[in-house]
């Protein structure tokens, strides 16, 4: 005890006498260890996705493979989960869910952004979600019941007790029996309340042949909670005994585990957006790489110390320190300093963990009584100590008694060498990380500002499909809006409005096979299909390629499609005259009339898509009023547009979306990535600042007296400043060939994610290398020049 008292007090009488270098060093380390632990949280947050439902290991999910392009998505049809019971005796439970989109009404306060779903009584069974209030056995009893959240309990009816209590949706009442704790925020069920599955089919009376209508997620455990070898291929009879001629041949069914199916990045559409391993691969590396440079740094400014040290070491050795007391002392001491940067580091964690959270667009819970938490934390700190007095304590270990005392530096040369080569590595990580940062940027900026195929610019969408249950009645009340609105177009200065199904940037649903003529496709060929009217092209700005618009002085429109660019090569066209193909059936004829040039309804990630466009009549027809907004008197305009929906419909809240910044949200993982890497280059470039400045102090120490005699033979400023950078701009030059390879590869790679990408272009390089040989030479120059100009008497006084 009294030994360890001994050495904290040795320990903390040198942090003191070297503050400079001890304030860096500190600096550096909790810099380095605070980003590392919040990049770890939140890769253990994305990875232990609903892993705090006991019963994860034993659940599997039916999912949808498209057969056509090969895609994978998470929904599957609403008839599924009752053909899975009835055929299906290997299952155990299916537990189905679908999401619900309209608002809720309590009294006269509407919710129009809560998120609910239609599940079954068994889901509670299934999932572990802690009940507050209720009796999970008397749970959907009714169809009108309902679960809710605490917090949404709360948000509803205040503090009082919401058992009994009721709330409207679609124009029914539906009354709570039961309350549950708040939903993780790392689960994919992030519902505010659940609804009966008992309504499923008061809402669906056709809901058995709903093999076209997907949205159904379904979950299922099997007897014995064992996957059955085969089971795969015997749902793919369920084509043949239920599926409708138009749907066979599209889709067929895989069965994925529900634990970790969030890192599955192929399922598409699935209840939250799903993590590419990938990237949290990156971002440990990133982690990885900026722990390392703070170690580096702390390697650097030890030795830096050591030599200062090197009296009391060897006096020490003379009174009979052997070698592994010496290492063990100086471990004790760099734990000292790696305590104290953990320490400061999660006060950083603290205080920053809210602003990470912003940057992320998460809603991460983070506590440090998580002890998996701690268990990082510990090993960060492990390394820490590990790397950062590794080299340092062997050195001061190895150090003669005589050559210590007398400050001779017979391996001055290596060990400089040596911490040369930690500044090389840090500055190659530096490269990469803004290499890798400025074609991150490029990329967004060509994916933002490349053409999409239509005018996005004041183009302004308002969502109708509340507005009715029906589709005849949708139809009449969004054409009278639009009548309505149309009268007053010069007054406020907007264009001419159109009704289409679905708008780019917003999704497109509808997929469906057409049979070509005189072809041998025997399931026909799938196609993206979007009902408009007679406005559309225009009011897009779509050119037509052959043919014509639709339009209503032909009474043939109902039985027409236009196909755009995409479609007429799939189909092996050169010209629509006299084409027609069968839609959902060879009998059923449709005329082709026009060809539109291709557009991106999606983002610039994927591949423009074959598709048509049918005269509106689908059941999602009419989903959206759009119409360009002028130049001038925006907010005016924008004001009677809503003044007049709630004329007409004053129980519907008004919505209004930009398109271009509907269509802008499409890049918001890469403009948030962008972000992420920006910061962390930032912090590599302070940590390798921080590291050279080490360096340099150490170089300019070595040469006082080398400079004091050349400044006697009149040695200039200026030529003392080039003795001393020129290393240093060596040491950076080898870093970026190192640095370049590695970036280009890791950049080429991220880009084969993209359809559409930008070039790799050479300035992204230079333009890296260049701002790291721009802080190197700062950062050196700064410490040259102070030993440059300092008196030569001083300087032949050294040591």
């Amino acid at each position: 005890m009294d030994r360890l008292q001994y050495l904290l007090k040795v320990t903390f009488r040198n942090l003191f006498a070297f503050k400079k270098l001890t304030v860096i060093n500190l600096l550096g380390l909790s810099l380095s260890l605070m980003v590392s632990i919040l990049i770890f949280v939140y890769i253990h947050y994305e990875t232990s996705f609903d892993n705090f439902n006991t019963n994860s290991d034993k659940i599997y999910r039916i999912v949808t493979k498209n057969i056509q392009d090969g895609t994978v998505g998470a929904s599957t049809p609403l008839a599924l989960s009752d053909v899975l019971k009835s055929d299906f005796p290997e299952i155990g439970k299916v537990i189905s869910l679908i999401r619900t989109w309209e608002e809720i009404k309590v009294d006269l306060k509407r919710f129009n952004e809560s998120r609910g779903a239609i599940v079954e009584k068994d889901f509670f069974e299934l999932f572990s979600f802690p009940l507050v209030r209720g009796n999970p056995d008397t749970f959907f009893e009714d169809p009108f019941s309902a679960v809710v959240t605490r917090q949404f309990a709360e948000k509803m009816f205040g503090s009082s007790n919401p058992m009994g209590k009721t709330f409207e949706y679609e124009e029914n009442i539906f009354t709570i029996n039961g309350v549950i704790d708040n939903i993780p925020s790392n689960s994919m069920f992030q519902f505010d309340y659940f609804l009966s599955d008992k309504y499923r089919y008061k809402s669906y009376s056709d809901i058995n042949e709903r093999w076209y209508h997907f949205g159904l997620f379904t979950f299922v455990t099997f007897k014995g909670n064992n996957f059955p070898e085969g089971f795969e291929q015997k749902l793919s009879g369920i084509e043949d005994k239920y599926y409708p001629d138009f749907m066979k041949s599209r889709h067929n069914y895989q069965v994925v585990d529900f634990k970790g199916s969030h890192m599955n990045a192929s399922l598409t559409g699935d209840l939250a957006p799903s993590i590419t391993p990938l990237y949290l691969w990156i971002l440990a590396v990133i982690a990885c790489a900026i722990l390392v440079i703070g170690c580096l740094n702390s390697m650097n400014i030890s030795i830096s110390i050591v030599r200062k040290r090197m009296v009391a070491i060897g006096i020490k050795k003379v009174n009979g320190a052997g070698k592994g007391e010496i290492i063990r002392d100086y471990f004790i001491e760099i734990s000292v300093i790696v305590l104290l940067s953990l320490v400061v580091s999660l006060f950083g964690v603290f205080f920053l963990f809210p602003g990470f959270n912003n940057l992320l667009g998460k809603n991460i819970e983070y506590t440090i009584f998580d002890p998996f938490v701690w268990s990082g934390i510990a090993l960060f700190g492990m390394i820490t100590i590990l790397m950062s007095g590794s080299h340092p304590s062997f050195l001061l270990a190895k150090s003669e008694c005589v050559n210590s005392i007398l400050l001779k530096k017979t391996d001055g040369g290596n060990n400089l060498t040596f911490q040369k080569s930690f500044v090389v590595i840090q500055f190659a990580i530096t490269i990469v990380l803004c290499a890798s940062q400025f074609l991150n940027f490029k990329q967004i900026s060509f994916m933002q500002n490349h053409t999409t195929g239509f005018d996005k610019e004041n183009l302004v969408a308002i969502p109708v499909h509340s507005i009715a249950n029906y589709g005849q009645e949708r139809v009449k009340k969004a054409n009278f809006y639009v009548e309505t609105i149309d009268k007053y177009r010069t007054q406020y200065g907007y264009g001419k409005a159109c009704i289409t199904e679905f708008i780019p940037g917003f999704g497109f649903n509808n997929e469906f096979n057409v049979f070509p003529e005189n072809t041998d496709t025997e399931n026909g060929i799938e196609l993206l299909s979007c009902d408009i009217d007679e406005y559309f092209i225009n009011v897009f700005g779509l050119d037509v390629i052959q043919g014509r618009p639709f339009s209503k002085s032909y009474s043939t429109e109902r039985d027409a499609i236009i196909v755009n660019e995409a479609a007429l090569k799939l189909l092996g066209w050169e010209s629509i005259e006299g084409k027609s193909v069968g839609l959902f059936s060879r009998d059923n004829r449709k005329h082709v009339v026009g060809v539109v040039n291709d557009i991106n309804i999606k983002s610039l990630k994927h591949a423009v898509e074959p598709m048509f466009y049918q005269f509106g009549r689908h059941h999602n027809y009419p989903g959206y009023v759009s119409l360009r907004l002028g130049a001038h008197n925006q907010q005016e305009a924008i004001a009677f547009l809503e003044n007049e929906w709630e004329k007409l419909f004053p129980e519907i809240p008004f919505e209004m979306e930009s398109v271009e910044e509907k269509y802008e949200l499409a890049y918001g993982e890469e403009v948030k990535q962008a972000k992420i890497t920006g910061i962390f280059s930032i912090v590599a470039m302070f940590l390798s600042f921080l590291g050279l400045f080490a360096l340099s102090t150490l170089e300019s120490e070595k040469r006082t007296k080398e400079i004091g005699i050349r400044k006697v033979n009149g040695a200039k400023v200026s030529e003392i400043l080039t003795m001393l950078n020129k290393h240093f701009i060596k040491w950076v030059a080898i870093a970026f060939i190192i640095a370049s390879p590695i970036a280009w590869y890791i950049m080429n790679k991220w880009l084969e994610s993209f359809t559409y990408k930008t070039t790799l272009s050479w300035w992204i390089f230079a333009l890296a290398g260049a701002l790291a040989l721009g802080i190197a030479l700062l950062t050196v120059s700064w410490q040259s020049y102070r030993a440059a100009i300092r008196n030569p008497v001083e300087s032949l006084r050294y040591e």
